[in-house]
């Protein structure tokens, strides 16, 4: 998790991005650092113990379970080495972790971001909706949207793991092994560095 110590470096990332002006960083990330009761989640892969990336989301208010994915960087130095990829899963994969439903991004229709909306239509985000010119005249607001689901065997869990579903599903697992391998009285079944942070802004990979 993020530390004041961190602030710096972290101010660093920023200085070699377009993702917000890192003097806005103390602001943004306050309520996180100060306040026990937040929300509000940051987070950063690092190397040799230091960030070398940034990420940020809150949850979407009025709504259940839909977290908004405000900021996401990596220094520029070390970009497209996979880094955005694995910062997405792992927030991901904490936000299924603790229940939450849905994950939205909000980007920009321009050409300048064409690689940035391929970026989460690769990681499986599906293009919901556009706002026209909502940045400014002839930059449009693209929404893209993400189903956070748990698929175990046959069935697909989403949101919190119950158990009643997998009970069930052990037992759908027990009747088709039954029915496959039955008949044959002999068949034997022989049967793998990110840290989480907590805010706001736009999206970067």
């Amino acid at each position: 998790m993020i530390t004041k110590g961190d602030i710096s470096d972290i101010k660093q990332v920023l200085d070699t991005i377009e993702l917000f002006p890192s003097e806005m960083l103390d602001d943004m990330i306050s309520d996180y650092l100060n306040n026990p009761e937040t929300e509000e989640i940051w987070f950063t892969e690092t190397k040799n113990g230091k960030p070398i990336s940034l990420g940020s989301c809150a949850p979407e208010q009025l709504t259940e379970g839909t977290y908004n994915l405000y900021a996401i960087g990596v220094r520029s130095d070390i970009q497209s080495k996979g880094i955005g990829s694995r910062m997405m899963t792992f927030i991901e994969n904490h936000l299924k972790t603790n229940g939450h439903r849905i994950l939205i991004v909000d980007t920009s229709g321009t050409d300048d971001f064409k690689l940035t909306r391929k970026f989460y239509e690769k990681l499986g985000y599906k293009n919901e909706a556009v706002i026209r010119d909502f940045w400014k005249d002839g930059d449009d607001k693209v929404t893209y949207w993400k189903k956070l689901k748990y698929k175990i065997g046959l069935l697909g869990l989403s949101g919190e793991k119950h158990i009643y579903t997998l009970f069930i599903n052990c037992i759908i697992r027990s009747f088709l092994h039954g029915v496959i391998f039955g008949r044959n009285r002999s068949s034997q079944i022989n049967q793998g560095e990110i840290h989480y942070t907590r805010n706001k802004q736009k999206a970067q990979p």
